[in-house]
């Protein structure tokens, strides 16, 4: 069933960009560029750690076990060398801390620098979009920032472009994005 799936998926984000393909004989206006931030939920990552945490507080004896994470906020750019395709950079930090008995237990900040691919189709003002994202996290926990790698991919968002250049977005996440964020982005022609 899973294999299934994921072969729906994979389908699903190949083949939607065709059905929207535009025609090739369209005047060529040069690569376009976009910039864009934005604010989301938690990733997978600090859940995961919070939950960890929070057995580990459990199994210690501790009588209260809190954690706090914040959102993931993210910035990037993107350049266009054809209106399906971006390619760019993206950065995001997010974090959490937990206490055990109001003693402080655990505290991680993630920052990330990745690249990053874009496919999107649809209409002038209505564009859908997926993507995949990698590179490296910069991770302190008891010792300082230690990097790492990192990957995350966003199965689906929308662009809605009210007027010419300003643009707004929502779109989910796996892994280093946030489950779900909003933002706005600015589009060079």
């Amino acid at each position: 069933m899973r294999n299934k799936f994921f072969a729906l998926v994979i389908a699903f984000v190949f083949i939607c960009p065709l059905t929207f393909a535009q025609n090739n004989n369209e005047e060529e206006k040069g690569i376009e560029a976009e910039v864009y931030a934005g604010y989301g939920t938690p990733s997978l990552i600090p859940v995961v750690a919070s939950v960890l945490s929070a057995i580990g507080g459990a199994l210690t004896g501790a009588d209260e076990v809190e954690g706090d994470m914040t959102g993931v906020v993210h910035a990037g750019v993107n350049f266009y060398p054809f209106s399906w395709l971006g390619l760019g950079g993206y950065a995001s930090y997010e974090g959490f801390k937990m206490t055990f008995d109001d003693k402080p237990a655990s505290m991680i900040n993630i920052i990330t620098l990745q690249a990053r691919v874009t496919l999107q189709y649809g209409f002038e003002r209505v564009k859908f979009y997926h993507g995949a994202n990698g590179g490296a996290a910069f991770v302190n926990g008891p010792e300082n920032y230690k990097p790492s790698q990192m990957f995350g991919f966003t199965p689906i968002g929308i662009k809605f472009r009210p007027g010419d250049n300003i643009q707004f977005y929502i779109e989910t996440g796996l892994i280093s994005n946030a489950f779900f964020s909003a933002g706005v982005s600015y589009k060079f022609n």
